[in-house]
């Protein structure tokens, strides 16, 4: 009966990871890569040379840019070898919920943001306001929880920022891939209570 809870188990925590990110956790595994997590990055480093990551993200939580939902902020991303989407999932779980950085974006990060928005059915996607002093109509003028700094994605599309996935926080429901990258032993979590 275990057997068969663990076999269920399993299948439902395959199921709710998306199809390119359980590759990559394969590809990961086959190289002996593993994942770390702190209180604000996720590091994916070669099991053989930790002194060159794979996939960095570093990511911060204040209220400097607003209330934003309460979503951690991304402050510095690299990738090499196809890890960043990877290191992304694993960063989003991480946080509860993460939005691009709040002042610059590079293009490649913008696509990542839209492709989250877009053509990720595992997250959810919570739109969020544009603060007053850009004098832009705000979306939701009579709460303040979702008022956020807009800069990368007003600077790029103006009155239509809100179409960007620059303006989105991205959460997921429950932590699959982290759990995978456990049951897999390629995750080192350094949070000493798991949350931020």
């Amino acid at each position: 009966m275990n057997l068969l809870r663990e076999y269920i188990r399993q299948l439902l925590t395959e199921s709710t990871i998306d199809p390119k990110i359980m590759r990559m956790i394969d590809k990961a595994e086959k190289y002996g890569l593993f994942v770390d997590i702190t209180s604000n990055s996720v590091i994916i480093y070669d099991g053989h040379n930790t002194d060159k990551p794979r996939a960095k993200i570093h990511f911060e939580r204040d209220t400097s840019f607003g209330p934003c939902r309460g979503g951690a902020y991304v402050t510095y991303a690299k990738a090499e070898g196809g890890f960043g989407p990877l290191a992304y999932d694993v960063a989003i779980e991480a946080t509860g919920g993460l939005m691009s950085d709040r002042t610059e974006v590079s293009h490649e990060a913008m696509v990542v943001w839209d492709y989250y928005a877009n053509n990720r059915p595992d997250v959810k996607v919570d739109q969020l306001d544009i603060m007053k002093d850009y004098g832009e109509e705000q979306l939701t003028p009579d709460d303040k929880s979702d008022d956020c700094d807009q800069v990368p994605a007003y600077d790029r599309y103006k009155s239509d920022w809100h179409k960007s996935g620059l303006s989105k926080k991205i959460s997921k429901r429950g932590t699959p891939v982290i759990d995978e990258l456990r049951a897999r032993f390629m995750l080192y979590d350094d949070r000493e209570d798991h949350t931020l």
